[in-house]
């Protein structure tokens, strides 16, 4: 908290004091030799603060006049170096124009400028994750197996059911095995999303190949599985370290802006 008298000081000082009380203050001033040395040195400390303030501004304001300085300098000296660069005095006194180094300045301007712009395209296409890491270490990177729910009320001993339950366990082998006898079934109806999980299964048993010809099986009138697949299909080529193909399908995605899978394919290519 404030002393209540270095308070009233400083308040004499600001002449915020009501009437009665600043005559009271100086009648104390003239009797109290303590308080008036006091006041004597608040009025010290205010002014070497002041002339602090002071020289603080002095400094900035020549800073900038500097600052300004140097950059009409370097403007006058950028105006002299143009001027005898391009033009020149005749015998009559008048100054021409030499439109040749005019036109070469030019020309090396824009080569400078498609130069910095086809740098700039190199290094954001060498910033791309699909160019810069292996594929593989790719797929390992983005590979998820599918997050399916078992469907309510289904028959436990239903091949399907079972399949589903081994794929959600994660033993892809046994999935594979009974996803292959439902598929057998010429009147079996979820087919689409039976040769996904089969597909995706096939891709993390480490058979890329096989994964890719179960996913393109899968049909756009399923559009949820169909593009999901599309997905996997762009992991199953990088699996297979095939990085044009996967580029390729990737783009497919990418292309899409509705598409589940859109953002990551186009954080893989490296394009906003």
């Amino acid at each position: 908290m404030n002393d209540p008298r270095t308070t009233r000081i400083e308040n004499y000082l600001n002449d915020t004091l009501p009437p009665e009380e600043r005559l009271a203050f100086e009648a104390a001033l003239s009797t109290d030799p303590e308080l008036d040395a006091e006041v004597r040195l608040h009025r010290v400390a205010r002014l070497a603060v002041n002339m602090q303030s002071l020289l603080e501004r002095r400094e900035r304001l020549q800073a900038q006049g500097r600052r300004l300085l140097r950059s009409r300098l370097w403007w006058w000296k950028m105006r002299d170096w143009a001027e005898d660069t391009f033009t020149r005095h005749n015998t009559e006194g008048f100054i021409q124009l030499q439109w040749g180094r005019i036109a070469l300045a030019s020309l090396s301007l824009l080569l400078l400028a498609f130069g910095t712009w086809w740098l700039l395209q190199v290094s954001q296409e060498s910033e791309a994750p699909l160019a810069a890491q292996h594929p593989q270490e790719l797929y390992q990177k983005h590979y998820k197996r599918l997050e399916i729910n078992n469907t309510l009320g289904a028959n436990e001993g239903d091949s399907y059911t079972r399949a589903r339950q081994q794929y959600i366990q994660g033993h892809c082998a046994e999935a594979v095995r009974l996803l292959d006898k439902v598929l057998a079934e010429p009147t079996f109806e979820s087919r689409p999303m039976a040769l996904l999980l089969k597909g995706t299964c096939l891709l993390e048993m480490g058979q890329a190949a096989d994964a890719l010809q179960t996913l393109r099986q899968v049909t756009p009138i399923a559009r949820g599985a169909y593009q999901e697949a599309a997905w996997y299909m762009a992991l199953a080529h990088l699996q297979l370290g095939q990085r044009s193909q996967a580029a390729e399908q990737l783009q497919q995605i990418a292309a899409q802006p509705r598409h589940p899978y859109a953002a990551q394919a186009k954080a893989l290519l490296g394009v906003k």
